[in-house]
Order: C-alpha cells, then sequence, then structure tokens
C-alpha cells in the first residue's frame, strides 16, 4: 500500500508523479475550504483517481450532484464517491 499526503492547497501537480490512485481519503478537510478551493480539490482528486477509483470524505462534507465527476456510493456509515466512467 502506497500512501501519500499532500498539502492540497499547494500540490495541486505533485501527485500526478505517482500515478492514478484507486483510493483517496480525505475526511474533515475541506469543510475548512471555500467553495473556489473545495472545487479545485475535488478536480484535483478526480483527475487522480483511477477509473471506478473512490474518495471517501467526511460526515460533515458534502458534493453536490452534478458539480464533480463523481456518483455516490450507498454504504453504511460513511460517504463514497466512485468516479463516473
Amino acid at each position: 500500500v502506497n500512501v501519500l499526503a499532500l498539502n492540497l492547497a499547494l500540490d495541486r501537480m505533485a501527485a500526478r508523479r505517482f500515478g492514478a490512485f484507486d483510493l483517496i481519503m480525505c475526511r474533515n478537510v475541506m469543510i475548512y475550504f471555500d467553495d473556489t478551493m473545495k472545487a479545485q480539490v475535488l478536480t484535483t482528486f478526480a483527475d487522480q483517481l483511477a477509473p471506478d477509483g473512490s474518495l471517501f470524505i467526511g460526515h460533515s462534507e458534502t458534493i453536490r450532484p452534478g458539480t464533480t465527476p463523481f456518483t455516490s456510493m450507498p454504504i453504511s456509515h460513511a460517504f463514497c464517491y466512485r468516479k463516473s466512467a
């Protein structure tokens, strides 16, 4: 398992050096971002996820349907989004 930690505001291009990810976990971080930064981070995540990759976010965070290339996945006690094909 490879783990990568980045500064989401500053390292938008850094993750590309590591290829595509099957899973990104970003829990209770985006609640501190304004809408512009949140959109940038979600775009970066979408670019970095492998096809059918999954994004887990915190319970206090939301992704509005139709605003990103993610589809909500029904998982009990978690918020998971799958990258749309």
